[in-house]
């Protein structure tokens, strides 16, 4: 093959030679004092006038070959570069161009990349220099086969080089560009190692990413070893498609000597491992390499059964911004922050890995369809689904009977009596588990003969099951109240059932809506104008159930009663004046348990008159044909609670089956009876059993008169 010399002299003529030598007389001096470094900048420069200017900084002489001409070549070097890294910027050049420098005695060759393999190649042992040139190496591997060991990095190799085995000395002759001749030699290195039974399987994928399956391969391998033992490998995974060094290597058992390559350009992976090793890996790669249930793009919709979709899409951003995603090749330091599961393991145990997104995932909520639009990867859209999924669950709900009423402080006594004696006779039915303000009671007659010696603040109750009064059994604490309330002193106020779903919060309210003057004012002609506001005044009940797994229900509470004292009449306005008792706790009581509010007591004062027409208007004299009285009532707000858990709708028919029956029941054995038979068993049941005390007898004497 002809070769033109093109020593200094290439495409220079006379005048352009007088002037490159001006300019180095003139620069001489800033380069000695720069180190040598000069500027490399050329735009759309002929290939020729580049070598020209590389051959007089290097000194090295240059031939090209006829098919390098008229090559254009544009460099930019903001910065300046010493004569060795100009040479190397040099090489890269020319591999962009298809080129290749090949040496020959004192001289450089510089010609297309698919003759360099017949031309004069550099023969190198294990230093290879540097630069983007081809050379040969020669390996000889140790353990694995160099016709195995070849076929495995012919499908790594760049188009215009070659890899050739001498089987009688077990010889792999390369010849490849010095920028992949090294990953390779890093890849046979990762194979070369002395085993048993290692074999090696290629896999291509279809759906998922190499590098991503074989990243989380490796966390799945390195989390199962029980414990980490001295290896003399480590598995890796080894950076495939541009050149580099093997990524960090992650520790397993000594028996374990698994290689996981990723080619992302082929979206294959290369697996080194024993046979059974391999067949694990073969059932985790069917596992991940799945098609998408919308398709492989990264937009997808997701549409939820039972969560709120704003709630979900909140979530899953806020995961999503404290995980972040991972360094991408060219970033460094880049990459956005990331959820470390472990920062630190202890040394029995296997090094934890970070969470990772391979790309930035965006979630939006579609309140209408209660939908979540996912743009994700697709291997980060199989991690967002398994989290939608534990999260778009049915939740229970909770059925919370309710009752509120007021009694009469005798009746309010009576009440307390069996709750606080019931324990005593009947077992497990009723347990008292918080009260305030009970003070001292030294027996049951201090209760009759001393009203005021009961719970004068506010108090809790639980009762488990039926209720027991003086033999007669009543289905629930709403049956009791229904019998006492004959007495005519109980005044149910309202008896509402709230279902709601676990951790929402529930809430009913019952009221009058009252006017309340807020301001005065007068027109020209002196006439009052008045301004209102109008207010709820009733009964406000809330509250938020919380489910445990065993069957408990936690109650956040919060009940207020609110009513109209008086109206005070100046004029032709109204100015009322209300009272209001409210209490706000948390409770815990097992499902279809009872729990009881009390203590919340009023005083009702009232003030009637009478008197004769005519006569009792008259002044001074008036006195005597009219009367006034004065009354003052005492009245206890209770409120009976009861939660019922439904996970199933079945659970919800059953419970209103039992409701419907208890009631049935109830009415057709026990209400048919006379109203005083509640008070007779009472009344013998106190008087005989708990105490005989003549003055709780007398008391209980005159209620049942009272009937």
């Amino acid at each position: 093959m002809a070769f033109k010399r093109r020593i200094c002299t290439v495409g220079i003529n006379k005048f352009t030679t007088a002037l490159l030598l001006t300019a180095a007389i003139l620069f001489a001096p800033l380069y000695a004092m720069s180190e040598d470094r000069v500027a490399m900048n050329f735009k759309d420069a002929d290939i020729e006038a580049v070598v020209q200017f590389i051959s007089e900084l290097t000194g090295k002489n240059f031939i090209l070959d006829d098919a390098v001409a008229n090559k254009k070549v544009t460099v930019i070097s903001p910065t300046r570069v010493s004569s060795e890294e100009a040479y190397e910027v040099f090489q890269a050049i020319l591999g962009v161009k298809d080129l290749t420098i090949v040496p020959s005695g004192s001289v450089f060759k510089i010609v297309p990349t698919q003759k360099a393999r017949q031309s004069n190649i550099e023969t190198v042992d294990n230093e290879t220099p540097p630069g983007d040139r081809y050379v040969t190496r020669l390996v000889t591997p140790k353990y694995v086969e160099a016709a195995k060991a070849a076929e495995i990095l012919t499908q790594l190799r760049s188009p215009n080089s070659s890899i050739v085995t001498y089987e009688p000395t077990n010889l792999l002759i390369i010849t490849e560009a010095y920028s992949n001749i090294e990953r390779l030699i890093e890849i046979l290195d990762a194979i070369d190692i002395e085993t048993v039974d290692v074999d090696m399987k290629i896999v291509e994928l279809k759906y998922a990413a190499a590098d991503a399956v074989a990243n989380v391969i490796s966390q799945a391998i390195t989390q199962s070893a029980k414990s980490p033992r001295t290896a003399r490998r480590t598995p890796s995974v080894i950076a495939a498609g541009k050149g580099g060094a093997a990524q960090p290597a992650v520790q397993v058992s000594a028996e374990e000597i698994t290689h996981i390559i990723p080619d992302s350009r082929t979206n294959k992976l290369f697996i080194i491992s024993d046979t059974d090793t391999l067949d694990m890996i073969s059932s985790m790669i069917d596992a991940l390499d799945i098609e998408m249930p919308t398709g492989t793009g990264k937009i997808r919709v997701l549409h939820l059964k039972y969560a709120d979709a704003d709630n979900v899409a909140s979530v899953l951003t806020s995961i999503s911004k404290a995980v972040g995603t991972k360094t991408k090749p060219g970033q460094g330091d880049k990459a956005t922050p990331s959820a470390q599961v472990a920062t630190a393991a202890p040394t029995n145990r296997a090094t934890q890995v970070p969470v990772n997104f391979e790309e930035p995932v965006h979630i939006t909520a579609d309140a209408a369809t209660n939908s979540l639009v996912i743009i994700a990867a697709p291997q980060d859209f199989i991690t967002l689904k398994g989290v939608i999924a534990e999260l778009d669950v049915r939740r229970p709900q909770v059925l919370v009977e309710a009752l509120i009423m007021e009694m009469g402080y005798q009746r309010s006594l009576e009440l307390g009596v069996e709750w606080r004696t019931t324990t005593d006779y009947s077992g497990n039915n009723t347990t008292v588990v918080g009260a305030t303000n009970f003070g001292e009671i030294s027996s049951l007659s201090s209760l009759a003969t001393n009203p005021l010696a009961g719970p004068s603040g506010l108090f809790l109750a639980a009762i488990d099951g039926t209720v027991e009064v003086g033999g007669v059994t009543f289905p629930n604490i709403g049956a009791l109240v229904k019998a006492l309330q004959k007495k005519g002193d109980v005044d149910v106020l309202s008896t509402p059932h709230l279902l709601t779903t676990d951790n929402e919060e529930a809430e009913i309210i019952v009221s009058d809506n009252i006017p309340f003057q807020t301001s005065e004012k007068f027109d020209s002609n002196g006439n009052p104008i008045y301004t209102y506001e109008y207010r709820d005044v009733g009964m406000t009940l809330r509250f938020t159930p919380q489910i445990n797994d065993e069957d408990y229900v936690k109650l956040n509470l919060f009940q207020e009663i609110s009513d109209v004292l008086s109206v005070s009449t100046g004029g032709s306005s109204n100015a009322p004046s209300t009272t209001k008792r409210s209490a706000k706790t948390t409770v815990v009581i097992k499902d279809g348990a009872t729990v009881v509010i009390g203590g919340l007591l009023q005083d009702d004062s009232q003030l009637t008159g009478s008197s004769v027409p005519c006569l009792g208007d008259l002044p001074l004299i008036g006195a005597l044909f009219r009367s006034n009285s004065r009354s003052k009532d005492k009245s206890n707000l209770m409120i009976f609670l009861t939660p019922h858990i439904i996970r199933e709708s079945a659970d919800l028919e059953e419970i209103t089956r039992d409701k419907a029956e208890e009631h049935e029941r109830f009415s057709e054995d026990k209400m048919a009876d006379d109203n005083s038979s509640v008070g007779d068993k009472l009344h013998e049941l106190i008087s005989n059993e708990l105490d005989p005390n003549p003055a709780s007898k007398k008391v209980l004497d005159d209620l049942k008169e009272a009937e």
